[in-house]
């Protein structure tokens, strides 16, 4: 059982540089003895343990001390018959006269006050304010925790974040809220309750919504308390591993100022089809989390410059994440705020580019040149201006973010308006590449998912980007797919510009001038 410990209370203010804490045996400010030289006070809370004391750092509010003047000046403006002097009454003024030297401070309306509390300051008739002089102050960090109280009458904490009631954990008798001050003394560390609520909640399972499992879900990735499973809680990639860029500029005259599909990802094909001018685009993951990267990335690239564009994704800095908040959407605001408090709480970073988490530790584009062979992509200097240019004109509106399988992309989106879709390398994991060998069966029924019923869902004439071949990946395993993917039945291999990697291509027109030709 952690112990309890009572939080006293502390006036803090400095005269010259030198720190003064008056103790407040009222918990009240404004029961603050005015000491001369006193220009600002704000509340300080303590705990002590062992003739230490511990600081409980709160949301601190400095307080300024009103004009100082002295007794004599008081009773001055009074028989002057300045207007806002006449509300003291004979017996504080016959005081005042006998301690003419007395320093007040005053409010604008001429109360002796300390300048922010409406009420007198007390005389005291020459008492000394109470002094405690503190010594080995020591910080603590306060957080939530529930209180797990067990039928069989033992005890245990879990530290909770935002003070959040919905306790999702282990069955117990019933919980308790208390607020709990972590620091170290003597190289110990301890814990000491400094609040609790006064209500006892019995357990019940909570049920949440999907953005709360979500939620929950990353908090486990970034802990380490979740492993990787299937693909719909999978970390993410911080950057596109794939030349996109290569693919959308040939692509160019096909997608400008049309409606496309991508696969979510990184977000990077998002940006990359924007900078070559496509209109709309329905983005689709089974990953939930990419939406909210995506949509963070998007607004990034609106709001912020080439310099701390690249900063803020090589190191979440919460400092440039606070610019881009207020453009984001409630569920993705909710999403990155839990995940920055509970990081604190944790002491774990958002992103770990060694040990991972949330993210694949891959390191950053930003690092070296190595991917920055394509002068198309958003990520140079010169390409992130025309984006942003590009991007004036675009909103949240103009992206659809669907969480799905592809295989269920056909009715849980209308891409009857698209003329394009990029599909990553998907196929690569649906027919068995990442195991390095091919399932043939697999392989067909691919090909039948594209021209049965991922075709026939586009807009006519349309054109599928359906593999991503990246030379250092596919070692000659795309050989299986030439066999199964060919010219006769409207499809392609194109290189690709950097001269490495190539796409395999569905294009109707490939497909009709196949027939033309039989027929002639």
């Amino acid at each position: 059982m952690i112990e309890q410990k009572n939080v006293e209370k502390y006036a803090f203010y400095q005269i010259d540089k030198k720190d003064y804490y008056q103790y407040l045996p009222t918990s009240k400010l404004e029961d603050v003895v005015y000491v001369s030289g006193m220009k600002s006070v704000c509340e300080k809370h303590f705990i002590e343990d062992d003739g230490h004391f511990i600081e409980i750092p709160t949301k601190e509010t400095v307080f300024g001390v009103g004009e100082v003047v002295s007794s004599l000046d008081i009773v001055r403006r009074y028989y002057e018959g300045v207007s806002f002097f006449q509300h003291y009454d004979s017996e504080t003024i016959e005081y005042l006269k006998e301690n003419p030297n007395r320093e007040w401070n005053l409010d604008g309306e001429g109360e002796a006050t300390l300048g922010c509390y409406s009420s007198y300051i007390k005389v005291n008739h020459g008492e000394v304010p109470v002094q405690k002089s503190l010594q080995d102050i020591i910080l603590g960090s306060s957080y939530w925790y529930v209180e797990l109280h067990q039928e069989d009458g033992t005890v245990c904490y879990e530290k909770t974040v935002y003070n959040d009631k919905k306790y999702r954990g282990q069955n117990c008798q019933f919980y308790e809220l208390v607020e709990i001050v972590e620091y170290e003394l003597n190289g110990i560390q301890k814990k000491a309750i400094i609040r609790r609520e006064n209500k006892k909640y019995p357990y019940k399972p909570v049920e949440m919504d999907s953005l709360d499992e979500i939620i929950d879900s990353s908090k486990g990735l970034i802990s380490h308390q979740l492993s990787f499973n299937g693909f719909n809680t999978s970390p993410l990639y911080s950057f596109n591993t794939e030349d996109s860029a290569s693919v959308f500029c040939a692509k160019k005259p096909l997608i400008a100022n049309q409606n496309v599909v991508t696969v979510t990802g990184s977000g990077d094909a998002i940006l990359d089809l924007f900078l070559n001018g496509v209109s709309k685009i329905i983005a689709f993951d089974t990953n939930a989390f990419t939406v909210f990267y995506a949509e963070l990335k998007f607004i990034a690239a609106k709001q912020l410059s080439f310099q701390q564009f690249c900063l803020f994704f090589s190191s979440f800095n919460e400092t440039i994440y606070r610019k881009l908040e207020p453009h984001l959407s409630v569920s993705t605001k909710k999403f990155w705020n839990e995940l920055y408090s509970y990081c604190k709480i944790v002491d774990m970073p958002l992103k770990d580019a060694e040990k991972g988490g949330l993210f694949y530790p891959t390191a950053s584009i930003f690092a070296g040149n190595d991917t920055m062979y394509n002068p198309n992509g958003y990520y140079t200097e010169e390409n992130y201006a025309r984006l942003q240019r590009q991007l004036q004109t675009k909103s949240l509106e103009d992206i659809q973010f669907v969480n799905c399988d592809l295989l269920e992309l056909p009715k849980a989106a209308n891409l009857s308006n698209c003329s394009y879709a990029y599909l990553s390398n998907i196929m690569d994991f649906m027919v068995g590449v990442d195991d390095m060998k091919v399932d043939n069966e697999k392989l067909v029924a691919f090909k039948e998912f594209i021209l049965k019923r991922l075709y026939p869902s586009l807009k006519e004439s349309s054109v599928i980007d359906l593999s991503y071949i990246k030379a250092s990946w596919h070692n000659g395993i795309e050989a299986g797919y030439y066999e199964v993917y060919k010219e006769s039945d409207g499809f392609q291999i194109e290189e690709l510009s950097n001269g490495r990697d190539s796409i395999l291509s569905f294009n109707s027109s490939v497909l009709e001038k196949e027939v033309g030709s039989q027929k002639s």
